[in-house]
């Protein structure tokens, strides 16, 4: 679907039914109903969240609990599609069949935004390069909205005093979207991740270009292929890597941030700890260079953002032991980030576990051998991990309390203790964060440690 075929199908008389009452659904509802157009919800949890916000907000939107009316199923309807509801879901599928038009809120999103959009997408960092990105650009004297999959979502930050805004777009966000013709759309790395939702990893990247289709302007990761999109040659692109032999604008090179020729900021003076966050500053100082911000806005940004919550934060350190918390770490790819991020300058005593995804979690194995003193494994993944093929067996434990436990004890001061799971939360907590404040917790309940 083209730009213009989905402005006219936006701005025509069609139903709406937004499937799913999340974040993103409330998002949908009230943008639709802001423009007066017709709309329904469908949420079949056993207890869908935000219903009692429905029924005070919008009493004339009706919500359907079990199914979905079979007039619902028909071209003159438009499904807006929640990014938690899988595309091969029963009644998805029969909509696409029937002839209903699928859309995701982005879709909404991107007929709406008056002001260019940034999309940044990846496996691991997308977070902390959107805020980046976000504060570069304040920074620097733009009125910047930051949200997307970050939250808040796309549609409840829409404002006409908005310059510019800074969008993170999930794998999930991205299948069901068609061409955004983003101003700035940037793929920071691409690792194996929610295979067990895409079916495949072709499926998980291709799903991850989709954020290229139609973009004026793209950043591009010379260090990993997997990144780099076919784009038409008046597509504007900058590159970044820390590769020195690579023909890129932006690098991380003798321990530097450089622009061209240009030192933006040395390592050491920035706020962020390891390796893998000094090339989220470098990709996100390639983005904010695509608005003219100077680099002087970029340096002064780095100097102060210490980055967000559960995402290789320093907890405390006791007895000279640094506890660091990443538990926003939910993949291989991004605990292999943090390892390697970390390990050169210290030694670690690594926690992992929890719900493995279905990912093949042999590509640790290198960086913990170099790096990790000891790995205690917790969780439902706990076996799968304790089987890898390290030089120092695994130690295998209930739970995270027990873990934190055993790693004080093993722990030696100078070392680093990592909670950098690699795996989902859900088997034992309510979410990462769940996750990351009892580990804090436990820290906090150490000998020596500090109760906040």
């Amino acid at each position: 679907m083209n730009v213009s075929s989905r402005q006219q199908l936006i701005a025509s008389d069609q139903r709406y039914l937004v499937v799913g009452l999340g974040e993103t659904g409330v998002s949908v509802v009230n943008h639709l109903r802001a423009q007066g157009k017709t709309v329904s919800v469908v949420d079949t949890r056993k207890q869908p969240p935000n219903t009692s916000w429905l029924a005070d907000v919008h009493p004339e939107v009706p919500l359907y609990r079990e199914s979905v009316p079979q007039d619902y199923y028909d071209s003159s309807v438009t499904w807006v599609v929640s990014p938690g509801i899988a595309l091969s879901e029963p009644m998805v599928i029969e909509a696409q069949a029937s002839g209903a038009s699928v859309l995701g809120d982005l879709d909404l999103f991107m007929e709406a935004a008056k002001a260019p959009v940034i999309g940044i997408t990846g496996s691991n960092g997308k977070s902390t390069v959107t805020t980046l990105v976000g504060e570069m650009l304040a920074k620097a004297g733009l009125r910047a909205a930051v949200g997307g999959n970050l939250s808040p979502a796309a549609l409840a930050i829409l404002d006409d005093d908005i310059e510019v805004y800074v969008l993170e777009m999930s794998s999930f966000q991205l299948e069901r979207s068609n061409a955004l013709g983003l101003d700035v759309a940037v793929v920071l790395n691409v690792t194996a991740d929610h295979i067990d939702h895409h079916g495949s990893m072709a499926a998980y990247h291709a799903a991850k270009h989709r954020i290229f289709r139609k973009a004026k302007a793209v950043v591009v990761n010379d260090d990993d292929v997997l990144t780099q999109p076919l784009v038409d040659s008046t597509v504007q692109v900058t590159r970044y890597g820390a590769k020195a032999h690579r023909d890129a604008e932006f690098k991380l090179l003798n321990d530097a941030l450089w622009m061209g020729v240009s030192k933006i900021i040395d390592v050491s003076e920035m706020a962020l700890r390891g390796r893998h966050n000094h090339l989220n500053a470098l990709v996100a100082c390639a983005i904010a260079a695509c608005f003219d911000v100077a680099a002087e806005a970029m340096a002064a940004t780095l100097r102060t953002f210490s980055g967000l919550p559960h995402r290789c934060r320093v907890v405390q350190t006791i007895a000279g032991v640094t506890y660091i918390n990443d538990s926003k770490a939910t993949n291989v790819g991004a605990a292999l980030a943090a390892i390697e991020g970390i390990g050169p300058n210290s030694d670690l005593v690594l926690l992992a576990g929890g719900l493995g995804k279905g990912q093949d979690f042999s590509a640790l194995v290198p960086a913990i051998n170099r790096y990790v003193r000891e790995v205690i494994v917790f969780g439902e993944a706990a076996g799968e991990l304790a089987a890898l093929p390290l030089l120092r067996p695994a130690i295998q434990v209930e739970n995270l309390q027990q873990a934190v436990s055993r790693a004080a004890e093993i722990a030696q001061p100078g070392d680093t203790v990592l909670l950098s799971p690699a795996c989902a939360s859900m088997d034992q907590f309510k979410n990462y964060q769940d996750r990351g404040d009892q580990f804090s917790d436990c820290v906090s309940s150490l000998p020596g440690g500090a109760h906040e």
